[in-house]
C-alpha cells in the first residue's frame, strides 16, 4: 500500500476541534448576526396579539380601533337659574278678590276678617285695596301686615285705600274690625274688595333661561328633572307653559305654592346652547329654587391587553436589538389632543396635536414578560383612529 490510513481516534478528533472552532466562532458573532445565522429569513416571534383580529404581521402586538373618547368629571350636573317673576303687562293687575264678607263687635262676640295675598314687592310699583260697603255702622279698622292703614267711619258706599310699598312684603294679610261705642251699632258689610297692583311693564309673561351643555356632558346622558317652586294665586292665574329646546314639558294651571317637578330626556335637550322657557297666561307667577339636575353615565378609559413572548422579551429588553413603540393615529381636527397613557402603571402625558409615538422599550422597567396592559384615558373629548403597539 502506498500510504497509510488515519485511525478512526485521529479522525474524530479533528471533527471535535472543528465543531469548538465554529461554537466559538457563533457565539461571538453579533446577536443580531447570530440570530440569522440560526433562524435563517425565519421572523422573530412576537408573542400573541390580544384583541388583534386578521393580524398576521408578527410585528404587531395590538391594533385597535377606539373612536371617541369622552370626559366626564361626575355622575350629575345641577344646572341652577335666578328667581324670576312673570306678570301681565297690563298697568294694574288683580291681586285677590273676595266678594262679600261681614265684621261686628257685639257685647258679647266679636267677628273679624283675614285676607292673605302675595306679591312680588319688585316689580310692583304701587298699590291699593278698593271695597263697597252696604252696611256701614261704627268706625272701620283696616290692618296690613300689623300696621294699622285706615280707621274711620265710611261716609260714603265705596272706599279706595292705598298701600304703602314699604308695609308691603312678599306675603301679606290684610285684617278687617270694627270698633265704636258701648251703645253703637258696630257692624259693617263689605262686597266687591279687590286688591290691586301696578307693574312695572317691561316685566312680561314670558322667561328665557339659556344654559349649555359640553359634547362630553351631552354624550354621557341619561336623563334629569326639572324642579321649582311657584307662588301664585290659583284663582288668579292662567296656563302656565314650560318648554325646553322649543318642546313642551308643562302645559297647565299650576298647584300655587308648591314645588313642581318634570322629568326631562336626553331627546329634550342637545349639545351646546339649550333654552328653557316659562310662559304664562295671565296673573302673577313668582319662581324660586329653580333647577335642572341630569344624570351623567360614566366615562370608561379604554383598555386592552397585549402579549410579549419570552423570545421577544429578550430580544427588546435584555438585548436591546429590537424596540417595542407605541402609536396613536388622531382625526385631523386641529384640537390639541389631552389624555393619559398607563402601560403596566407607567403613566404618560399626551399633549399635542398631531399623531403620538412613544418607544416603549426606552424605558426601564415598563415591558414585562407575558401579559401587559394600554389604558387610555381622556382629560378632553378625543377621537382615537388607531392604536398600535408595534416591534421595530
Amino acid at each position: 500500500m502506498g500510504g497509510k490510513t488515519p485511525s478512526g481516534s485521529s479522525a474524530a478528533t479533528l471533527i471535535g476541534l472543528i465543531t469548538i472552532i465554529l461554537i466559538f466562532y457563533i457565539v461571538f458573532l453579533p446577536p443580531q448576526v447570530r440570530i440569522d445565522l440560526l433562524e435563517g429569513d425565519q421572523p422573530v416571534s412576537s408573542g400573541t396579539s390580544i384583541g388583534v383580529v386578521g393580524v398576521d404581521d408578527a410585528s404587531v402586538l395590538l391594533k385597535e380601533a377606539i373612536g371617541h373618547l369622552s370626559v366626564v368629571e361626575s355622575d350629575e350636573k345641577e344646572v341652577s337659574f335666578p328667581n324670576f317673576v312673570l306678570v301681565e303687562t297690563k298697568p294694574d293687575v288683580p291681586i285677590r278678590e273676595v266678594n262679600t264678607f261681614q265684621i261686628y263687635n257685639g257685647w258679647f262676640s266679636e267677628l273679624r276678617k283675614q285676607i292673605p295675598f302675595n306679591l312680588p314687592v319688585d316689580v310692583v310699583t304701587k298699590a291699593y285695596v278698593s271695597f263697597q260697603s252696604s252696611l256701614r255702622e261704627g268706625v272701620l279698622v283696616i290692618g296690613l301686615n300689623g300696621v294699622e292703614i285706615y280707621r274711620g267711619v265710611m261716609s260714603s258706599s265705596s272706599e279706595l285705600i292705598p298701600l304703602q310699598l314699604s308695609e308691603l312684603q312678599n306675603k301679606n294679610q290684610l285684617t278687617f274690625n270694627v270698633e265704636g261705642g258701648f251703645f253703637e251699632n258696630r257692624k259693617y258689610q263689605i262686597n266687591d274688595l279687590k286688591i290691586v297692583a301696578t307693574v312695572e311693564e317691561k316685566e312680561a309673561l314670558v322667561s328665557n333661561n339659556p344654559f349649555s351643555l359640553s359634547d362630553s356632558e351631552f354624550e354621557s346622558l341619561s336623563d334629569g328633572k326639572l324642579r321649582f317652586f311657584i307662588t301664585c294665586d290659583t284663582g288668579d292665574v292662567g296656563r302656565l307653559s314650560v318648554l325646553l329646546n322649543g318642546k313642551s314639558l308643562y302645559a297647565a294651571v299650576p298647584v300655587c305654592d308648591d314645588i313642581i317637578e318634570l322629568n326631562v330626556y336626553k331627546e329634550d335637550l342637545r349639545s351646546g346652547r339649550n333654552l328653557l322657557s316659562f310662559e304664562g297666561a295671565k296673573g302673577i307667577y313668582d319662581f324660586s329654587k329653580a333647577s335642572l339636575k341630569l344624570n351623567l353615565k360614566e366615562t370608561k378609559s379604554f383598555l386592552a391587553y397585549f402579549n410579549v413572548g419570552n423570545q421577544l422579551y429578550s430580544d427588546v429588553v435584555l438585548d436591546k436589538f429590537k424596540k417595542l413603540v407605541l402609536e396613536l393615529d388622531f382625526v385631523d381636527d386641529l384640537k390639541i389632543k389631552e389624555l393619559n397613557l398607563n402601560v403596566n402603571g407607567n403613566v404618560k402625558s399626551v399633549n399635542q396635536k398631531g399623531n403620538f409615538k412613544w418607544i416603549l422599550s426606552d424605558v426601564q422597567d415598563l415591558i414585562l414578560p407575558g401579559r401587559n396592559y394600554v389604558e387610555v384615558t381622556p382629560l378632553e373629548p378625543v377621537d382615537i383612529v388607531e392604536l398600535r403597539i408595534l416591534v421595530e
